[in-house]
């Protein structure tokens, strides 16, 4: 059994409150001359929710959001595709937009539901996860037509065709 570092604190937190906030305090009081403490973490303005709500629909906030959350997702592509290959394992399509993450077990939704809870959201969950694990017997790269085809349990026609000649 592996060690869980965030139950532990929060188990910890449950047991000992007073002590937990006595070592926030103490913290505070060291740090509060900082001047980089009070612009950390929470307390920055990116952090606050009232923040966020006055600026959400500013068109420089949400084309930075928008931008990092394309290249995060870019940069996690090109991972699998180092790892696992950047071509269709059963056509050959090397077109990087058609290339999806295939579950070869067919267990792709029993993984998000593990990672995220939801069984219909969570690919780039599945995506960390497959860079994490670097696992060929469990992932392979596939098109978006073949990766459909192979749903459920069924053969590619690519297959099909190639048993026919």
């Amino acid at each position: 059994m592996t060690f869980d570092q965030r139950a532990y604190q929060v188990e910890y937190r449950k047991k000992y409150p007073d002590v937990v906030k006595q070592s926030n305090q103490r913290y505070y009081q060291s740090h509060k001359s900082d001047p980089h403490f009070m612009v950390t973490h929470r307390n920055r303005p990116g952090y606050s929710r009232d923040y966020w709500m006055a600026h959400k629909s500013d068109s420089h906030y949400k084309e930075t959001a928008s931008r990092a959350n394309r290249n995060y997702r870019e940069k996690k592509q090109q991972q699998l595709f180092d790892i696992f290959g950047d071509h269709c394992r059963c056509c050959g399509e090397s077109n990087k937009v058609f290339l999806t993450l295939n579950h070869i077990n067919g267990d792709g939704a029993d993984e998000r539901r593990r990672l995220t809870g939801n069984p219909q959201s969570g690919s780039m969950a599945s995506w960390r996860e497959a860079i994490r694990t670097k696992d060929h017997t469990r992932y392979e790269i596939l098109c978006y037509n073949c990766n459909n085809a192979v749903k459920d349990g069924r053969v590619c026609p690519h297959k099909l065709s190639q048993q026919k000649k």
